[in-house]
C-alpha cells in the first residue's frame, strides 16, 4: 500500500508540474506573440501586413529596416540612449544617497522628510506640465535635452527612494557596526558593504527608470522642438510623416527602438527577478 501511495503521489507531482509547464508556456507565447509579430511584420510590404497579418512575409523585404535607419531611428536611438542614461544614473544615484540615512539614522523628522519624497508618487506628470513648461522657459533650458532629462529624473525620484529604503532597512545592522568598529566611514559603509548587498534591488529601480525615460512622450513631445533633439517616441511620429504612412517601415523602426530595452532585461533578468521578490520571505 505504501508503494502504491508513493507511486500515486510521483503521478500527481509530475501531472502537477506539467500543468504547471503548459501554463507558464502558453504564458510566454502570449508575451513574446506581439513581438515576433511586430519584427515579422517589419520584413512585409504595408500591403501584405494587413492583407496576411498572420502569415510568414512572402518576400522578405529587408529594406525596411535599412529605411527605418536612414530616416532617423539612428538619431533618435542616440538621443533616447543619452537621456535614458543621464536621467536614470543621476535618479539612481540621489535617490540611494536620500534612501541611506532615512533608512538607517534616526533624526528628528524623519518619517516627514521620508513622507514628504513618497508624496511625489501621487503627483501626475499631466499636472505639473504647464508649470514646468513655465519654469523650463523662465531658466532657458526649454528645447534642449535637459527639458527632458530634469523632469524624468524629478518623478522617478519618489518611487527609486521607495524601493531603496524597503531594502536598506532589511540590511542588519550588525554588519555597518562591524565596519564601524574596523574603522570604517559612513560613506565607506554606504560604498563598500550597502550598495553591493542591494545590487539586485539598484538594478530593478535602474530597469524601471530605464523603461520610464525611454517610453516617455508626453514631456519630449511638448518640451523639444528641435529634430536633432527627439527622442524614439517623438521621432516615431516624425517617421509616419516622413514616409508617408508606410505602415511597414513604421512598425520596422518601432522593432528597431524595442531592441535596447529586450537586451537590457535578458541581461539584467536574474537582478530584476531578485529585487522584485526581495522581502518577500521575510518576517
Amino acid at each position: 500500500m505504501k508503494n502504491t501511495s508513493l507511486h500515486m503521489n510521483s503521478i500527481g507531482s509530475k501531472l502537477a508540474h506539467s500543468l504547471v509547464f503548459i501554463l507558464f508556456f502558453a504564458l510566454a507565447v502570449v508575451e513574446l506573440f506581439p513581438f515576433l509579430w511586430m519584427f515579422m511584420s517589419g520584413f512585409k510590404s504595408s500591403q501584405e501586413m494587413f492583407m496576411q497579418p498572420y502569415a510568414l512575409p512572402s518576400v522578405w523585404i529587408f529594406q525596411n529596416y535599412a529605411t527605418a535607419w536612414r530616416s532617423g531611428i539612428a538619431k533618435y536611438l542616440i538621443n533616447s540612449t543619452l537621456v535614458t542614461a543621464l536621467s536614470t544614473t543621476l535618479s539612481l544615484f540621489i535617490g540611494a544617497l536620500a534612501a541611506y540615512p532615512l533608512a538607517r539614522f534616526r533624526f528628528r523628522g524623519n518619517r516627514a522628510v521620508l513622507m514628504l519624497i513618497l508624496s511625489g508618487l501621487m503627483l501626475s506628470p499631466v499636472v505639473s506640465l504647464i508649470p514646468l513648461y513655465k519654469v523650463l522657459s523662465a531658466i532657458k533650458l526649454y528645447n534642449t535635452y535637459f527639458a527632458m532629462i530634469i523632469p524624468y529624473i524629478a518623478f522617478r525620484i519618489p518611487f527609486t527612494v521607495f524601493l531603496l529604503w524597503s531594502n536598506f532597512i532589511t540590511i542588519p545592522r550588525e554588519i555597518e557596526e562591524a565596519a564601524v568598529v574596523d574603522g570604517c566611514s559612513t560613506f565607506r559603509i554606504f560604498y563598500r558593504i550597502i550598495v553591493p548587498l542591494s545590487k539586485p534591488m539598484l538594478a530593478t529601480a535602474a530597469l524601471l527608470s530605464v523603461q520610464f525615460a525611454w517610453n516617455e512622450m508626453m514631456f519630449a513631445l511638448c518640451f523639444v522642438e528641435s529634430g536633432a533633439l527627439k527622442t524614439i517616441p517623438v521621432g516615431l511620429l516624425s517617421l509616419r510623416s516622413q514616409t508617408e504612412t508606410n505602415w511597414a517601415i513604421l512598425v520596422a523602426g518601432l522593432a528597431l527602438s524595442t531592441l535596447p530595452i529586450v537586451i537590457l532585461y535578458i541581461i539584467f533578468q536574474k537582478q530584476l527577478v531578485r529585487g522584485m521578490t526581495a522581502g518577500s520571505v521575510k518576517g
